[in-house]
């Protein structure tokens, strides 16, 4: 027994019909790409600068941050 539905088309819908919310909308993903960044960047200079977090587990968080500090910078 498969899928039944008969669903032939797809419509995604984005924030157009309401224009008032486009800086909104911009303001917030902005400062929460911002934040992103920032906290990644911190991250990755306080474990270099600091010899006594040079452990394995600062090292895991570190390629964590740098992952994903990377990750943000190609998908923007």
């Amino acid at each position: 027994m498969g899928n039944q539905t008969m669903a032939t088309e797809f419509i995604l819908r984005g924030f157009s019909e309401h224009p008032g919310y486009h800086v909104l909308l911009f303001s917030c993903f902005l400062s929460l790409y911002s934040v992103a960044l920032t906290g990644n960047v911190l991250i990755i200079l306080a474990i270099s600068f600091n010899p006594g977090l040079h452990t394995p587990m600062y090292f895991f968080l570190f390629n964590l941050a740098t992952g994903h500090y990377l990750y943000l910078l190609h998908h923007a």
